[in-house]
């Protein structure tokens, strides 16, 4: 070979040999950056979940602090942990004009559609603040057919270090996790519908959700008036029928609870509340519920339109015992009364008409759905009394 051809084969190596270290440092400088940045972000991330779990940690010792139910809490902290810092801001801002204790706290969680958790807070905490979240597989990327020369000489593409990166070990996780858990967020999101809140709980009412919220509570107390009439009237068929119980007590009551539900004007709608929240048929705990909730009790403090100041220590509960009158006896008497006589509707027949028949035409007119007993009045006078007694119309033997 001549001296040319030495002195250009050496400089062919080494060219080939300077490109080849070139194509491993810069390799394993762009792998060394990935990993770098990967690093501090994990470092980074470390430090939020940190934060993320104090700020639960305060808000759930703040919460326990003011008697919050346990099974509510652990509900929010599994089901809804971002929800629980809510409660607790809310919980925080209104100390300033309203007393914080547990009853309204519990007012603000619905954990109807909730199954439990047998982890203690710490832990749910901890798992509502996952440090990294995981990343999908990578891909290794395809591998393309080279020569010798070829692979020596390549420069590695962006996919081929990013994957090297991703699969490497970085904070005990791999650099995939990592990268994923920069964009998601450090305490979860909420899951499932088991648990739901009620912040407006927390907020001041004005005059119009003060109207609303005691017009929903007038319509509670008439949808348990007419379950209460509708028992009353049952015990009193099976009273009848069977000679069991007193019948002309529970008339009595029947007969109360008949009257107030005949206030349909609006300008009773006040003496007509009045009178179910003494009668013990009804009584104070549909107002209770409401007055311990958050705020309920602008419902009914200064609201004279709407009841009587002389009834909120009952309503409160600051007095548990109301003086119920007895059904015996009329407001404000100290003798009992003569009991009326136990009358129902009464129907009277012309010869040749079937009195069953009668019973039931009278049993399936429209405003007659709550009757449960009829009387029929034959042609010479006697009566026949009528039960009705699951969707069957029966007839009350004769001197029983």
């Amino acid at each position: 070979m001549s001296v040319l051809g030495k002195v250009l084969g050496g400089a062919f190596v080494g060219g080939l040999a300077d490109r080849m270290r070139e194509n491993r440092e810069y390799t394993k400088t762009q792998i060394d950056k990935s990993q770098a940045y990967l690093y501090t972000a994990g470092i980074k991330r470390q430090n939020e979940v940190a934060k993320a779990r104090q700020e639960l940690t305060e808000a759930t010792d703040y919460l326990e602090s003011k008697g919050m139910n346990t099974k509510k809490l652990t509900a929010l902290l599994d089901q809804n942990p971002r929800e629980l810092l809510k409660l607790y801001g809310a919980a925080i801002k209104s100390e300033t004009r309203m007393t914080i204790n547990g009853q309204i706290l519990d007012s603000a969680v619905d954990i109807s559609g909730y199954g439990g958790s047998e982890s203690s807070a710490s832990d749910l905490i901890i798992n509502a603040t996952p440090d990294f979240v995981e990343g999908a597989d990578l891909k290794k990327p395809d591998e393309v057919e080279r020569n010798m020369l070829q692979e020596m000489f390549k420069t590695p593409d962006l996919k081929e270090i990013m994957y090297d990166a991703y699969s490497s070990d970085i904070l005990g996780v791999k650099g995939k996790d990592i990268q994923a858990s920069l964009s998601a967020p450090t305490i979860k999101a909420r899951k499932g519908e088991g648990v739901t809140t009620d912040m407006s709980v927390f907020g001041v009412l004005d005059q119009n959700d003060i109207l609303q919220g005691q017009a929903i509570i007038r319509r509670e107390y008439d949808s348990l008036l007419d379950q209460k009439i509708l028992e009353l009237k049952t015990q009193a068929a099976d009273a009848e029928e069977n000679n069991t119980g007193n019948v002309t007590e529970i008339q009595m009551r029947l007969t109360e609870l008949k009257k107030i539900k005949d206030m349909t004007s609006p300008s009773q709608r006040k003496e007509k509340l009045e009178l179910l929240l003494k009668n013990p048929e009804i009584g104070f705990d549909i107002a209770k519920q409401y007055y311990l909730g958050a705020n309920g009790s602008s419902y009914f403090i200064n609201q004279p339109a709407f009841i009587d100041n002389s009834l909120l220590t009952y309503i409160s509960g600051e007095e548990d015992d109301y003086p119920f009158p007895s059904p015996s006896s009329g407001p404000g008497s100290e003798t009992p009364q003569d009991p009326p006589s136990v009358t129902y509707p009464d129907i009277e027949i012309q010869e040749g008409q079937d009195p069953l028949k009668q019973a039931k035409l009278f049993f399936g007119k429209r405003g007659n759905g709550e009757e449960m007993i009829v009387d029929i009045i034959l042609p010479d006078g006697t009566k026949k009394t009528y039960i009705r007694k699951d969707r069957s119309i029966i007839e009350k033997p004769q001197g029983s």
